[in-house]
């Protein structure tokens, strides 16, 4: 109880269901906004009512640019996560295949969904592990 949880591939939400049924305080990061803003009527905080727990804090993260939003300081407890393999749905980080990128009209921006690219197993794994380095408390658990 009490413990800052950190799941950098979110995605419904159900790592940190358990981590927050245990009393942790949960954040959850995700590079797609779709998964965090809920589809199809449905929404991740919709799994925490259902047990009511305490919703998590949500943020929309390219995990391969470093986690420069994230605090560069050790903040967490744990980091829980499943993390994309590629077998069924692969990792995507931002990034386009064009040589030149157009940039996005200011009155286009709210809505846009950025350009992604694959994001290979072994670069994530390497990503996460670099931030656990870097962002989890002496004694903290990957």
């Amino acid at each position: 109880p009490g413990s800052f949880v950190f799941d950098p591939f979110v995605g419904t939400g159900s790592v940190l269901v358990a981590a927050a049924a245990r009393g942790a305080l949960c954040f959850g990061t995700d590079i797609d906004i779709r998964v965090l803003r809920g589809k199809g009527g449905r929404k991740i905080a919709d799994n925490f009512r259902q047990y009511g727990l305490p919703l998590p804090e949500l943020a929309r993260v390219d995990n391969s640019e470093g986690f420069r939003c994230l605090r560069e300081m050790p903040i967490y407890h744990a980091i829980i996560c499943d993390p994309p393999y590629g077998v069924r749905a692969g990792a995507r980080k931002s990034g386009s295949r064009r040589a030149v990128v157009k940039p996005i009209r200011d009155d286009l921006r709210a809505d846009h969904i950025p350009q992604t690219q694959p994001y290979h197993a072994v670069d994530v794994m390497a990503d996460l592990l670099s931030m656990a380095a870097r962002t989890l408390l002496l004694g903290g658990r990957l």
